[in-house]
């Protein structure tokens, strides 16, 4: 779910402007399409599909306009789009069929029915079922295996063994206490760092990009940018108010953090002091624009229970998304969910440290940190609820979420993490962190959900649903259909590697072992013998396998093969990795913005196990 929302939050900067874009904005704007003229070409010559008007802006003439960068300006908006992709799957027989594979009974027929999107059960323990993997569950015997016998020794079990291992690992090098009794392997100890790894880069990619310069800012620089430094600082002392006590009268606390002396810290915990890190993101759609997150180090914190939190996958909610418009009568929404953990309250308070000088002086001024201090300049913290990073934080959350709902007749699939319905009502949704992709048929039991959801925290709903988990949504209701896209994401990143656009356009994302063509055998390619990389030629690589691989999993599958290839030599990159990875950046640079559509459809998927 970090990983998610990260990479959600990576595509969130992009967005065109708002309606009440001020004149400033539209005059960054045009600086910006006027230099982005001059130094792109123009897009290969496919068929364009005009499916959706772009609102003209107002030309104003290069002389008059300044050439500054705000955190506000957007890319040029990108030209129309082609589709490249058409998935035609229903799930609703799906569903009928599903429950009777799983073995769960039909509702009870003492009662009139009700109207539902497909037959649920009256208990809230009975889950709805989308055809999704796991579904090997459905014939898992009632008795539990021997070790060592034959049901014991199948592709599954071995499969889960080798992931509770790199679970373990990853566990092991983040200070916590392994919960496997045996040692993690050493190959899985390997995969544990490789996910650390790739978790850090996506940390360290929530930065905000100068729009003048291309330049990736985080908070250091943000703060010390004389462009920049009154929003984001007046943006940071918002965040430590909403986390403390309030700040000021704009912002009331939710008590989630106290700033203690270092003397409070009990002696057997001072181990387990982490830090804090601060991320910031530009959030067009929300109504503080300028958002900054403070991130406890969670690979410091030696947290004993469970930590795995249930979430949808990006599948669950592409077949949500076909449902909807296989649906007669279905209609998409989304809510966003305010202090997702900052209200949930922690079994055992956790402990971090800050430098004064990352903290506003608005902040010190009230909370009057300068008592508080330590000789190396530290602020020591104590959090008593939830926060983002705390490993533990994802799945207290969501378990007093799913208390919560459960106490107004929605629950969670057993079978499928992350999709929710209700006993009842004809409404159905995925939940990624929190965020909510509601599907419904009525309104009102939209606003039922809603409402239940309001009791207990501050929301936020989307009626039109045109943009969730960072896919753009362009639905056509009418004739049935939803577009996928991710405008302006190419473009960013492409700036962001300082990528120039190709003279010849490359139509090929991965470079082909040539065939030879007479020969009685085909050789396979051998071992590249080129000079390795240096470390920011590695981290290059790195950055834009973890960059486009959001992008190849929501809307453009072209990638991922290309990514995976590089993705595979990423440990120990050679020169020729570096000739792969740009010819994979002279590609997107020559496609357009790749867009999926699915249409209704009333096909049945059949699945067969026989684990």
């Amino acid at each position: 779910d970090k990983l998610m929302n990260a990479m959600s939050n990576l595509h969130s900067a992009i967005k065109q402007l708002d309606h009440d874009a001020s004149d400033e904005q539209l005059r960054d704007l045009s600086s910006l399409v006027n230099a982005t003229t001059a130094t792109i070409s123009t897009p290969t010559t496919e068929q364009q599909v005009p499916r959706v008007a772009t609102p003209a802006l107002p030309r104003v003439a290069p002389s008059a306009v300044p050439r500054v960068a705000t955190p506000h300006t957007s890319a040029a908006p990108p030209s129309p789009p082609v589709i490249r992709e058409r998935v035609h799957i229903n799930i609703q027989p799906i569903l009928r069929r599903s429950q009777r594979l799983a073995g769960i009974p039909a509702p009870s027929t003492t009662n009139p029915p009700k109207p539902s999107i497909a037959p649920s059960t009256t208990h809230p323990s009975k889950p709805s079922v989308a055809p999704s993997k796991p579904v090997a569950a459905r014939t898992r015997s009632k008795s539990t295996p021997q070790p060592g016998g034959p049901a014991y020794n199948t592709r599954s079990k071995s499969k889960l063994a080798q992931t509770i291992q790199i679970a373990a690992a990853v566990q092991e090098l983040r200070g916590g206490t392994a919960r496997s009794k045996r040692r993690p392997s050493k190959q899985a100890r390997k995969l544990a760092k490789r996910l650390i790894r790739v978790e850090n880069e996506v940390h360290q990619a929530m930065a905000v990009m100068d729009q003048q310069t291309g330049k990736m800012l985080n908070y250091r620089a943000l703060i010390r940018d004389p462009k920049y430094r009154t929003e984001w600082l007046t943006s940071a002392a918002n965040e430590f108010g909403r986390l403390a006590q309030g700040v000021g009268d704009r912002v009331k606390g939710t008590n989630t953090i106290h700033f203690i002396y270092q003397t409070e810290v009990p002696e057997d915990r001072m181990k387990d002091v982490t830090y804090g890190q601060f991320v910031c993101t530009i959030r067009p759609e929300k109504e503080e624009q300028n958002r900054t997150r403070l991130v406890v180090g969670g690979d410091r914190v030696n947290y004993p229970g469970e930590v795995a939190t249930p979430t949808a996958e990006m599948l669950v909610a592409k077949i949500l998304f076909n449902s909807v418009i296989s649906t007669p009568g279905a209609r998409f929404m989304t809510m966003d969910v305010g202090n997702f953990y900052l209200n949930t309250p922690l079994p055992r308070p956790e402990f971090l440290r800050l430098h004064i000088d990352d903290i506003p002086e608005e902040i010190i001024t009230q909370y009057n940190l300068r008592q508080k201090v330590t000789d190396k300049g530290y602020i020591y913290v104590k959090a008593t609820k939830g926060m983002y990073g705390l490993p533990q934080a994802g799945l207290l959350a969501n378990e007093l979420l799913e208390k919560r709902l459960n106490e107004a007749g929605y629950y969670q699939s057993k079978l499928v993490p992350g999709l929710w319905s209700h006993e009842w009502r004809p409404i159905r949704f995925s939940l990624v962190v929190d965020d909510f992709g509601v599907m419904y048929q009525g309104r009102e039991h939209a606003e039922h959900l809603e409402s239940v959801l309001k009791l207990h925290y501050p929301v936020k709903s989307e009626w039109d649903g045109k943009r969730y988990i960072g896919i753009f949504l362009d639905w056509d209701y009418t004739n049935r259909k939803v577009h996928l896209s991710i405008p302006g994401y190419k473009e960013r990143a492409l700036k962001q590697f300082n990528h120039p656009t190709p003279r010849k356009p490359q139509h090929q994302p991965f470079p082909h072992t040539p065939v030879k063509y007479g020969a009685p055998k085909q050789y396979a390619k051998e071992e590249s013998t080129a000079p390795p990389l240096d470390k920011k030629g590695t981290r290059f690589i790195q950055q834009v396998c973890g960059k486009f691989l959001f992008l190849g999993r929501a809307v453009d599958s072209s990638l991922l093969v290309p990514i995976s290839a590089i993705a595979s030599q990423a440990a120990k990159p050679t020169t020729d990795t570096l000739q792969q990875a740009n010819q994979l950046l002279d590609y997107i640079a020559t496609q357009e913005d790749a867009i999926i559509t699915y249409s209704a459809s009333d096909m049945v998927l059949n699945v067969h196990s026989d684990a």
